[in-house]
């Protein structure tokens, strides 16, 4: 097992009322942390909302859940937007750029 199926999965498992449709985020390791810290927040604030899916769109974070209100909707777009700051690779100190037509949020190692 990789150490991103590794830590999805302990992530997965912390959470499993909002991971029971989707199993594991569709996002890279250096983005891991946050869906954690995301998942705490809304998992306490908001416990019946389950994850319909976590993927990268346009180099940022995107969060798709059901039941959601805007409160929590704007907890979500919190941490959509922190994203954009964060390696998706490696979770380090990032930026969006545009890599040969596509966006992504990367440190400078991963450029």
């Amino acid at each position: 097992m990789t150490d991103f199926e590794t830590q999805s999965k302990a992530i997965a498992e912390k959470y499993p009322n909002l991971f029971s449709k989707i199993g594991r985020p569709c996002v890279g390791i250096g983005w891991l942390n946050l869906i954690d810290e995301m998942s705490k927040e809304i998992s306490e604030k908001y416990p019946d909302v389950v994850y319909l899916q976590i993927k990268e769109k346009f180099g940022t974070l995107r969060v798709y859940c059901c039941c959601h209100s805007e409160a929590m909707q704007t907890l979500i777009n919190t941490f959509e937007t922190r994203s954009s700051t964060i390696c998706e690779e490696c979770g380090a100190d990032g930026k969006v750029v545009n890599h040969n037509g596509w966006l992504k949020t990367c440190c400078e190692t991963h450029l």
